[in-house]
């Protein structure tokens, strides 16, 4: 099974707030032998969020999307 994590928000691109949920999940699923293909981290933007959401569906089986950390 193939895992893309998306994480969300603007704070996580322009200040030293650490994305602690994707390395939580990431941890997580190496500790389980899942392989994830893709981190990624966006703004709060709408477009930019479908866009991943579609690129992400494309990429993966499971599409996991973390936000509200900031």
């Amino acid at each position: 099974m193939k895992v893309e994590i998306v994480s969300i928000g603007t704070e996580l691109l322009v200040s030293d707030i650490l994305d602690t949920n994707s390395a939580f999940v990431s941890r997580s699923l190496r500790e389980v032998k899942v392989d994830l293909t893709c981190k990624v981290t966006i703004g709060d933007d709408p477009d930019m969020i479908a866009d991943a959401f579609r690129t992400a569906l494309r990429r993966a089986d499971v599409v996991s999307f973390y936000g509200g950390v900031g």
